[in-house]
C-alpha cells in the first residue's frame, strides 16, 4: 500500500489488488491499474505478493480465480510474505508444476525501508528466477541475495538481513 506507492516512476506497469481500498487507491494514484487475482495472473509476468501470513498467500495464488490461474508459463511469483519455509516450498512446488518460477523474499526495513527502497531481501529459489528478478529487486531494496533453494530465504533470519544494508 502507502510504501510501494512512494516507489514512483520505475518504468514498470502494476496492477494491484489489496483488501484495503485506501492502499489499492494509493497504488492507483501512483499509476498502477486495479485488478482481480485471475487477470492479475494473466497479465503479469512478474507477480510479488507481501500478505499477512502462508495462508492468505495460498489463498491469493491457488484459490479460486487466484493468481495462478492466470500465470503463463514462465511467469516468476516473487512473495515478499514472512511466511514458512514449508509453505515457501509448496507454493514453488505448486507453480513448477505449471512451469512458473517462484522466490520467496522477505524483507527487512519496515515501512522506512518500502519507502527509501532499502529493504534487505533474502532470497530462496532458483537461480534464474532470482537473476530475472533483479530489476525489481533494485527497485524495492539496496540488496538482494540469493541464500539457496525455494525455502531458504523465509528461513533467513530478519537480523542478518539487515546488516546487509550496513
Amino acid at each position: 500500500g502507502g510504501p510501494a506507492s512512494a516507489r514512483r516512476g520505475y518504468g514498470r506497469a502494476a496492477l494491484a489488488r489489496d483488501l484495503d481500498r485506501k492502499a489499492v487507491d494509493e497504488l492507483v494514484e501512483a499509476g498502477a491499474e486495479q485488478g482481480d487475482y485471475r487477470t492479475i495472473g494473466k497479465s503479469c509476468d512478474v507477480v510479488i505478493t507481501m500478505l499477512p501470513n502462508g495462508d492468505i498467500v495460498q489463498d491469493v495464488l491457488f484459490g479460486e480465480n487466484g493468481v495462478a490461474s492466470g500465470l503463463a508459463k514462465g511467469s516468476i511469483v516473487c512473495d515478499m510474505s514472512s511466511v514458512t519455509p514449508v509453505q515457501s516450498r509448496t507454493c514453488h512446488d505448486r507453480l513448477a508444476e505449471a512451469g512458473v518460477g517462484f522466490v520467496d523474499a522477505p524483507v527487512s526495513g519496515g515501512e522506512p525501508g518500502a519507502v527509501a527502497g532499502t529493504l534487505a531481501i533474502m532470497c530462496g529459489g532458483e537461480q534464474a528466477d532470482f537473476d530475472a528478478l533483479s530489476d525489481v529487486f533494485d527497485i524495492l531494496g539496496s540488496s538482494a541475495l540469493l541464500t539457496g533453494p525455494s525455502g531458504s530465504g523465509s528461513a533467513a533470519p530478519a537480523e542478518p538481513a539487515a546488516e546487509l544494508t550496513a
